[in-house]
């Protein structure tokens, strides 16, 4: 089931030298930011503004609450991160929620990447072949009785202009899964999975979709 955010663009992400600061929970609020000197410099002193700024510093901070609404648990969340990396700079967000009515749970996340990069003659790049723009959604359910879990999951990913023609290129991804505790230490798990692919040209190798089932044990000892 989706938890409250997006995976990727989020406090602490990716194994960059940062600079991290979480606060202490309070009323349920969580607050946390961090700045990151660069994501390219790998451990080379980082050069970042001016004329010789060459390096994409990344700052980001985002909130979060956990609390509860009778005996139903809540978790909401929303992160805001900013990249300076001159002509390739970028800004985005992501929000995301989830919350338990007994045996169910829902959660639902979006996420918004924004180009603010420059093209080579100094036009902007959002809405363009070459940029980053992108929106991403995912959702799902789950249903637990007694040893089995049922659940079924949404998402969906879209990069508009991807190639300089007019229109998105897009994953859509449905799941369906179980588990099943057989005994001490012995889960069943299968799942169905439908993804189709489309792109803005018409070319047939990315214009596809496909089904998958899987099924194994999971033993722990």
């Amino acid at each position: 089931v989706v938890h409250a955010g997006v995976e990727g663009h989020n406090i602490g992400g990716a194994d960059a030298m940062k600079i991290r600061w979480i606060s202490n929970s309070f009323s349920g609020f969580k607050i946390g930011a961090s700045y990151v000197p660069s994501t390219t410099a790998g451990t080379t002193m980082p050069q970042n503004g001016g004329t010789a700024g060459t390096n994409a510093a990344q700052i980001d901070g985002g909130i979060k609450y956990s609390g509860k609404m009778g005996s139903n648990a809540v978790n909401v969340a929303f992160t805001r991160w900013a990249t300076d990396a001159g002509t390739a700079s970028q800004t985005g967000w992501t929000a995301g929620a989830d919350a338990a009515f007994g045996a169910i749970k829902v959660g639902v996340a979006y996420l918004d990447v924004a180009d603010q990069g420059k093209n080579a003659d100094g036009s902007a790049r959002s809405g363009t072949a070459n940029s980053v723009d992108a929106e991403a959604m995912a959702a799902g359910v789950s249903y637990v009785a007694g040893p089995m879990t049922i659940a079924m999951t949404y998402f969906n990913h879209e990069r508009p202009l991807a190639s300089g023609t007019a229109g998105d290129d897009a994953v859509t991804k449905w799941t369906l899964g179980t588990t099943y505790n057989m005994g001490p230490g012995v889960d069943f798990i299968g799942s169905i999975q439908q993804v189709s692919w489309q792109d803005e040209t018409a070319a047939a190798a990315s214009n596809n979709k496909g089904v998958a089932i899987v099924g194994g044990l999971k033993v722990a000892f």
